[in-house]
């Protein structure tokens, strides 16, 4: 998938069902963000947009959070499930912490999160929803696409 991103993206995405394809944006950008992150947010945008792209989102802002995390956190910004966006916004916001105290805290007050939301933010450790890598090691390999060159 890495020799041609966008074309990899198709194959995976091409035949999977409504219910399948938040997991197959999620492994796409997953992988993707871990090589190159620019890529893959760009290709993430220009995607249909909704609720199905959550996952992807949250796996960009995992891959992105220590390579950029100004931009991971406006990612978080865009998760639509409470829930999942608090955690991606922690990871970010953990990360930027790390580089620029500052700046982190005044991206986290225009985060759009309430004050309970915040705090948790700001006392919790960086953490992953299931299936999103949080190091700079590549993921494995995604399985074989039954049709695929």
């Amino acid at each position: 998938m890495m020799s041609d991103p966008k074309r990899g993206a198709s194959i995976l995405l091409e035949g999977a069902t409504e219910a399948e394809k938040p997991d197959r944006y999620a492994a796409v950008i997953g992988s993707w963000a871990n090589f190159d992150t620019n890529a893959a947010g760009t290709w993430l945008r220009e995607q249909s947009q909704g609720p199905h792209l959550d996952k992807a989102r949250e796996a960009f802002v995992s891959s992105a959070s220590e390579k950029d995390p100004e931009s991971a956190m406006a990612w978080a910004g865009t998760i639509t499930d409470p829930e999942a966006r608090v955690t991606s916004t922690s990871n970010a916001y953990q990360a930027w912490k790390k580089k620029d105290p500052a700046a982190a805290e005044r991206a986290l007050e225009g985060a759009g999160l309430s004050a309970e939301q915040l705090n948790t933010v700001r006392t919790s450790a960086p953490s992953s929803a299931p299936g999103i890598h949080v190091t700079d090691a590549p993921p494995p390999p995604l399985p074989p696409v039954v049709g695929a060159e």
